[in-house]
């Protein structure tokens, strides 16, 4: 950041001195064209060196270092987040959210924050800075997806207070089907899910009632349970 800033600091020095000398070069030869052209003359002359010298201050998007953002889920099942990131102290940061502009002005240490409430599916928030005379750095962006849906969660294998017996039965298998980037767990042991989101586990079942506690958790952190209640006697 020092060495931007630096950079920054000698490309604002230059400019300044360049205008300087554009607005002396103009001042001469306006003098020069009013002694001896004419007020028209001046006119045209005039018209030609601020054009000229407006082509000076346009600032090169690379010397002005971009915001960063800090990192974000790709997807989530919270509506409001506060996006926050940093640059360069007292400068402003423009701010677009799918496609709505908003500045914020960073703090002493650099840190900039907006709150946002996500649309449902993607949601595209891009930053760029923006100096005071306009000009602005490379735009950063990232996406976040809202989804607030539960994943569905079909227990196949066992059937509600389904009841065993004797050796043969004592080894149950718990299987079903979620969505296939969903987490799930029976009680509370990682079942692996499949491409397909089929899973299922192997348990022993202890003389009397079984309970098994089934749960589903997508990306975003929705959930889905379901238990399963079976009896078993040796």
């Amino acid at each position: 950041m020092a060495a931007t800033q630096s950079r920054l600091a000698q490309y604002e020095r230059k400019r300044a001195i360049k205008t300087a000398i554009w607005y002396l070069l103009l001042t001469g030869v306006v003098l020069f064209a009013l002694s001896r052209f004419g007020p028209d003359a001046v006119a045209t002359v005039s018209s030609i060196f601020i054009h000229s010298s407006a082509d000076t201050t346009t600032t090169d998007s690379a010397l002005i270092a971009p915001p960063s953002i800090d990192a974000l889920p790709e997807i989530t099942n919270q509506e409001n987040i506060i996006v926050k990131g940093r640059a360069e102290a007292g400068t402003t940061v423009r701010i677009t959210f799918n496609g709505e502009k908003r500045d914020t002005i960073t703090n002493s240490q650099g840190v900039w924050s907006s709150d946002f409430k996500l649309h449902d599916k993607e949601n595209t928030i891009r930053a760029r800075v923006v100096d005071a005379f306009g000009n602005t750095s490379r735009e950063v962006s990232v996406a976040v997806s809202l989804d607030t849906v539960a994943p569905k969660l079909e227990i196949q294998n066992p059937q509600n207070e389904a009841a065993f017996s004797g050796k043969k039965q004592q080894t149950l298998t718990v299987n079903g089907v979620t969505e296939a980037d969903s987490a799930v767990t029976i009680n509370d042991r990682v079942a692996i899910v499949n491409a397909n989101g089929e899973f299922s586990l192997l348990f022993t079942l202890n003389d009397g009632e079984n309970e098994f506690k089934i749960v589903s958790v997508d990306r975003a952190g929705n959930k889905t349970e379901e238990v399963r209640k079976v009896m078993f006697a040796s």
